[in-house]
């Protein structure tokens, strides 16, 4: 899992990057700055449900790591 949530990651920053760069070179009140904006915003969004999720599996596999060397004593 935690090259999923790496690739995703990176596609996330790519996304984001590329959207940022674009707003500087798009004129306001376009439909390309709208599309910009949208996929700055998708590039966010995604990004941070990869955070999330990388967050979430690593916390869960510390608890069964942990509850599986309590056992083990």
């Amino acid at each position: 899992m935690p090259n999923l949530s790496r690739a995703i990651l990176s596609l996330a920053c790519f996304i984001t990057i590329g959207a940022v760069i674009m707003l500087f070179l798009v004129r306001p009140g376009t439909a390309e700055f709208v599309i910009t904006v949208a996929a700055a915003v998708i590039g966010v969004g995604i990004g941070a449900v990869a955070v999330g999720l990388h967050i979430l599996t690593n916390r869960n596999a510390a608890k069964h790591r942990s509850s599986r060397l309590e056992e083990e004593k």
